[in-house]
């Protein structure tokens, strides 16, 4: 689904609101309402996995994605072992290459190479011939050039499974352009003034997102990227950022149109240091954030936020799929290549209707045979788009 068609259904209200609300009750429905069919019938060959998170218990993100990981592990028989890196690449590389050594090794391994510290372990598991899988974040830099991609030079690397975040950064940032514009947000000189809170130097898909936002932005001869501050996805880092920032454009006299916020948290806590500055956020000051994070979205819900972009925890969902359906003999990875999946922003009229589904922690019912590749004797192709999974999987009860 491209950025624009996305953008165009975004100011559809309830058309949008119903494309959401189905996506996401065509993903997490319960399993009574898909009585298992012959053709999506699982293997019965059991399949060990372990996911190396490299996050930590509570990352409202990473949680998202364990949790639709582990809902449809259980359906499709595979054993996943989850292990917490605590935002450490050191001890990323460490639990890694414990795994790899292990006596009886896992059948898959899933990395996300955070801070450009999953490649050893890539090799590592590679030399091993441990099949694995990249989410999140993919080889970046000279390791991309070295290696080029999956099943290239690193056969057991089977591919690379990865949000289209670029394009979010371009969308995020039309969004909150085009919205300042019709609020009257521009500053004496006439500009609309931005500040970019990214994550990480060396995440690769924080770059990614951030080249997006930036590449948009310079497009626009009204908008003035004030500062591309790296908040290392830390809360407190990017409210203390976006304090300074604001006293700053306050002693210039300059009037801040909006903060691009590379992940939720860090929306919200700028949020936070707008509403101490005196400033109405919403209203004086837009924020966009990222991730679909619960508190996110009632902030939306609430006229505060502007728009979460996201979606893309369902890579949780789409790795056990993918990886299953690879085992069973239908392989749908990319040689060379990541396989992207799109995203989407939730804005005020479509907040109350993903709330309502997220709140549900439908998660542990989840159906996924209509979503697999495997079906029978024969391999179907994937649809990752949102509106094809509303349209192929409608639901009944949601208005």
């Amino acid at each position: 689904m491209s950025a624009r068609l996305i953008y165009e259904c975004s100011s559809m209200g309830a058309a949008w609101r119903a494309m959401i609300v189905g996506l996401l009750g065509a993903v997490l429905v319960l399993a009574a309402a898909w009585p298992a069919a012959a053709e999506g019938a699982i293997a019965a060959e059991r399949v060990s996995t372990v996911f190396i998170n490299p996050g930590k218990r509570g990352d409202v993100f990473w949680d998202m994605i364990v949790d639709t990981m582990q809902a449809a592990a259980a359906h499709l028989r595979i054993d996943l072992e989850v292990i917490y890196a605590e935002r450490s690449s050191r001890l990323m590389q460490v639990l890694g290459m414990s795994v790899v050594k292990r006596p009886v090794q896992p059948q898959l391994l899933i990395l996300s190479n955070e801070d450009n510290a999953g490649v050893p372990i890539l090799e590592a598991a590679n030399a091993a011939g441990i099949r694995t899988l990249l989410i999140s974040n993919d080889v970046a830099g000279r390791d991309k050039a070295r290696l080029l991609g999956p099943r290239v030079h690193l056969s057991h690397w089977v591919g690379s499974l990865m949000p289209d975040i670029e394009a979010a950064g371009v969308r995020m940032a039309e969004k909150l352009t085009g919205t300042a514009r019709r609020q009257g947000l521009q500053a004496a000189d006439g500009r609309l003034h931005i500040l970019v809170l990214a994550g990480a130097a060396k995440s690769p898909s924080g770059f990614d997102w951030e080249r997006g936002a930036s590449r948009f932005l310079k497009t626009q001869p009204d908008v003035v990227t004030d500062r591309t501050l790296v908040a290392n996805w830390n809360a407190n880092d990017a409210e203390e950022l976006t304090e300074n920032y604001i006293a700053w454009a306050k002693r210039k006299n300059i009037r801040v149109a909006g903060v691009l916020a590379g992940n939720d948290p860090m929306a919200l806590v700028a949020i936070k240091a707008i509403r101490s500055a005196g400033l109405k956020p919403g209203h004086d000051v837009l924020v966009a954030g990222l991730n679909w994070s619960p508190h996110a979205l009632a902030s939306v819900q609430a006229g505060e936020m502007l728009l979460t972009d996201g979606g893309h925890f369902l890579m949780g969902l789409w790795s056990m799929i993918m990886l299953r359906d690879m085992v069973d003999g239908c392989d749908g990875f990319a040689k060379g290549k990541p396989t992207l999946l799109p995203m989407a922003f939730v804005t005020r009229k479509s907040a109350d209707a993903v709330l309502s589904v997220m709140r549900e922690g439908f998660f542990q019912k989840l159906d996924v045979d209509r979503l697999r590749a495997k079906g029978g004797n024969a391999c179907r192709p994937y649809d990752f788009s949102l509106y094809a999974l509303f349209q192929a999987l409608p639901v009944t009860g949601w208005e």
